[in-house]
């Protein structure tokens, strides 16, 4: 098929979650600038076979389910794009929602500045009250940037050599920061996507916090020279606390020393804790533009313990991440 300069594919990859492929149609049918083919790369796993069903009975523009075996998102994205005839490519996530102007918007914002990428902004949708405090937990009401709903011209993309397909989850900002280096790129201000993927209970949450920390661990990403440094100081001053004590009396335990601060352990962790928990549940919710009646009287106690249990889940991916990083940082 005959490329146009406009046209533009939307590659979705699916690995389960067939239940959300007619909500996403709904929304694809209303776009006021239609894409010129969708083409899901659908993993042969689960129900995958409804999957592929619900797909192909989609009355709408040009639909392609290719099947493949279990792969990445990276992977499946890779594949669709190469299978793409359009000059632009689209994507999107099973579980994200693109506004009714998505397309039209991206695409004037890339003619606009001759733009070689663009990129989302997601905000998370809730349903229940578990929703309402995982979402004042993590990003609130802000809009943060994402892959999903971001374009790109495919030669470039494929010249970039695409995503890695080892790793679940970190791929796509590898990704985006490295085509970033090279090529000209901008971020889309409005809000565009809506994600309707948020766990539906506390063994969901740690199941995916818990994976995705250690594959995102697998690639260079969420991490800065400066957070080592302050976690090695953090470190560094805990330990001194700690020995204080030992320090200010000698060797010898002595309780009537000048300097001596009995229970200071048990004070400064309570302390820390303390003003931990209430940053979690209430001040970076509002710094997160979360409302404060949501938070109050009650409510920030579940979003700071949800904080809380998120940060502990996440804590060995983020360290094992850390190492790795530093290693290969002194061994360049």
């Amino acid at each position: 098929m005959k490329k146009n300069s406009c046209s533009i594919s939307v590659v979705i990859p699916l690995l389960g979650g067939s239940a959300y492929i007619s909500p996403l149609f709904d929304a694809l049918k209303k776009q006021t600038l239609r894409p010129s083919e969708i083409i899901f790369v659908i993993s042969r796993v689960g129900d995958w076979r409804t999957a592929k069903k619900l797909v192909e009975q989609q009355n709408f523009t040009s639909i392609r389910p290719i099947i493949i075996e279990p792969a990445f998102p990276g992977a499946a994205r890779n594949i669709g794009a190469k299978e793409a005839y359009s000059n632009w490519i689209a994507f999107l996530d099973i579980r994200t929602l693109p506004a009714h102007n998505w397309l039209e918007n991206m695409l004037a914002t890339a003619n606009k500045g001759s733009y070689d990428l663009i990129s989302s902004k997601m905000i998370c949708s809730a349903k229940t009250f578990f929703h309402h405090l995982l979402q004042a937990s993590t990003y609130g009401n802000n809009a943060v940037e994402c892959l999903p709903g971001s374009i790109v011209k495919k030669s470039l993309f494929l010249d970039s050599g695409g995503f890695l397909e080892n790793v679940r989850a970190g791929e796509d900002w590898e990704w985006i920061n490295r085509f970033a280096q090279k090529n000209k790129f901008i971020q889309q201000e409005e809000i565009v996507i809506f994600y309707h993927g948020l766990p539906n209970n506390i063994f969901q949450l740690i199941k995916k916090w818990f994976i995705y920390s250690f594959e995102n661990s697998k690639v260079n990403i969420l991490l800065k020279e400066k957070f080592s440094y302050m976690g090695l100081a953090f470190f560094i001053f805990a330990i001194l606390l700690y020995r204080w004590n030992h320090i200010v009396s000698g060797e010898v335990w002595n309780e009537d020393a000048l300097l001596f601060i009995p229970n200071l352990n048990k004070i400064f962790w309570s302390v820390f804790f303390f003003f931990y928990f209430l940053y979690r549940g209430i001040f970076k919710p509002i710094s997160d533009k979360v409302a404060l009646s949501f938070l109050l009287p009650f409510s920030w106690i579940f979003v700071g313990a949800l904080g809380l249990l998120i940060d502990l889940v996440k804590a060995p991916g983020r360290v094992h991440g850390s190492v790795k990083y530093l290693i290969s940082h002194f061994q360049k």
